[in-house]
């Protein structure tokens, strides 16, 4: 969150509210995305300082009477959750206590099953590979609205998984979203997106396959990646 916005708001849209100007101002549509953490992890401090800073600001703006929109962006697509979805028959516990443990439990289980996963991605080549052709399959089964393999269950399933846990913490903190917004859903668009950039010549392909777009004047980036190069998207491009 940027400090200096919160500034701002502290000095307009609060003294507006305090000292009873706020019917006088002009009002603003806004839409605020907060929270907005990934699935098949706890949510931590750092999803918490996201949710109270943006519920604040919610606060602040409807008060004086602006017309806002929240909105919680799930992250539920990536190559983490394919590292977790390759990995997990390797660590899946038996159906009988799978079956017996709360939604806290599951989700440190998946939690744990990222970390394992992600460690041997680094020195096994083999797997980083089977994790890409997870990934690549999983994207074709969103393109093409195919959801009945092992894998897309197993994906759905960890999403409404992560949606009860979550809301457990919501209820708790009084909190509500007027949309859930999923990145799985932006998969599909991701890809036209990126492909009438390349069409219209604002994206290119380097020599090792990956679509990018320049970054004139970035000291930093050379440039963007768009697409990798088995076509499959990344967050920037969702």
């Amino acid at each position: 969150m940027n400090t200096s916005y919160l500034r701002r708001l502290r000095s307009s849209g609060l003294k507006a509210l305090l000292t009873d100007r706020a019917s006088s101002r002009q009002c603003k549509k806004l839409v605020i995305d907060y929270s907005s953490p990934n699935i098949a992890k706890q949510f931590h401090i750092g999803n918490l300082r996201s949710t109270l800073i943006g519920r604040y600001v919610d606060k602040v703006h409807r008060a004086v009477g602006d017309d806002v929109t929240t909105v919680n962006y799930l992250g539920d697509w990536g190559t983490q959750f394919a590292m977790i979805a390759t990995h997990w028959p390797q660590m899946r516990p038996s159906d009988s206590y799978w079956n017996s443990c709360g939604d806290v439990d599951k989700i440190r289980a998946l939690t744990d099953c990222y970390v394992v996963a992600n460690k041997k991605g680094k020195v096994d080549d083999g797997f980083r590979e089977k994790v890409r052709e997870t990934y690549a399959q999983m994207e074709n089964s969103i393109v093409n609205e195919d959801f009945n393999s092992p894998t897309m269950q197993l994906w759905q399933d960890i999403r409404e998984l992560s949606e009860r846990h979550l809301n457990h913490f919501y209820s708790m903190l009084n909190i509500g979203f007027d949309r859930w917004e999923y990145e799985s859903s932006q998969v599909s668009a991701a890809r036209r997106l990126v492909s009438d950039m390349v069409k219209d010549k604002i994206a290119r392909p380097t020599a090792n396959g990956l679509w990018v777009v320049d970054l004139p004047g970035d000291e930093l980036e050379e440039y963007a990646i768009l697409r990798k190069s088995d076509s499959t998207t990344i967050y920037l491009s969702r």
